[in-house]
């Protein structure tokens, strides 16, 4: 592969590629120099940044809120092969000026509603017309909304192909969580640790108990010498081994009720009890006092 791309200096006038957050176009720039000569990427987080943005794992917990923006706005497609998912650039080789044959070909396959012929990957004419119009897929931050409509023209998809949609409704949350270990932790996740935390994130979920994650960043700030994800993770095995959240290694016992203290008088004696538990014990019996 060529040691760089062809950037056309219309790029800054793009309206799709304006729509989107400033993030979601670095993303989408720094990976034009390593497209392959059908305009394809790895589409999966840990291989795509460490290609095109390693000294910015910060990116790595927005990576799929970044990836839906460019994909709604239809200037990227996203689809599964045998080696992952890979990222389309559909408008890629109009703007290149090299010498498709001299290029080394590409290890994807082509993206659903596509042949690859002698000279690039081209529409398929074959292909079943307008058979998925929309596809509602999950949202991947708070930020965006709920669902979103990726448009899907009629010559680019085949019956049955159409790009799976991506399956995590619970990233809004986990990205809410990553947010909330930066900011209290006062460090940034670092790409590899990310992975490992998603796993304890999801686990906690499956749960319904996501607000232990703030809980245990907060045990761990609050008790270790040098806050991490270690430390972190140690508590989150044992509580989930537990059952519950814990301070310190151990369980919170439940408060005993205090005894509460009354007398009652019964002929010439008074007699105390105590009410511990809801039950009434007898102390002692005293003579009442004459008058």
């Amino acid at each position: 592969m060529a040691v760089g791309r062809m950037l056309n200096r219309t790029v800054g006038l793009d309206q799709e590629l304006n729509s989107v957050s400033v993030e979601a176009q670095l993303l989408f720039l720094m990976s034009i120099p390593h497209l392959d000569r059908d305009g394809l990427i790895i589409g999966e987080a840990l291989p795509h940044l460490g290609t095109v943005l390693p000294l910015r794992p910060d990116f790595f917990p927005r990576y799929e809120q970044l990836i839906a923006e460019l994909i709604d706005c239809e200037i990227v497609t996203r689809y599964q092969t045998k080696k992952g998912r890979v990222l389309f650039f559909p408008g890629f080789r109009k703007n290149q000026t090299f010498s498709y044959t001299r290029e080394g070909a590409s290890i994807f396959d082509p993206p659903p509603g596509y042949i690859r012929t002698p000279s690039g990957i081209e529409p398929d004419k074959h292909a079943t017309e307008s058979v998925v119009t929309q596809e509602l897929l999950p949202t991947d931050s708070g930020v965006t909304p709920d669902h979103y409509t990726l448009k899907i023209s009629k010559d680019k998809i085949s019956k049955g192909n159409s790009r799976p949609p991506l399956d995590d409704t619970g990233m809004a949350e986990r990205t809410e969580m990553t947010h909330q270990y930066e900011a209290v932790m006062g460090q940034l996740v670092s790409t590899a640790a990310y992975s490992d935390m998603v796993d304890y994130m999801k686990k906690l979920q499956a749960r319904g108990a996501g607000d232990w994650w703030l809980l245990a960043i907060q045990e761990t700030v609050g008790s270790a010498k040098q806050p991490g994800w270690q430390y972190m993770k140690a508590i989150l095995e044992r509580w989930l081994a537990a059952g519950q959240p814990s301070t310190n290694g151990k369980a919170p016992k439940p408060k005993p009720n205090k005894p509460t203290r009354f007398v009652v008088t019964v002929g010439d004696e008074n007699v105390y009890y105590r009410t511990e538990n809801g039950v009434d014990v007898e102390e002692r019996r005293e003579a009442r006092p004459m008058c």
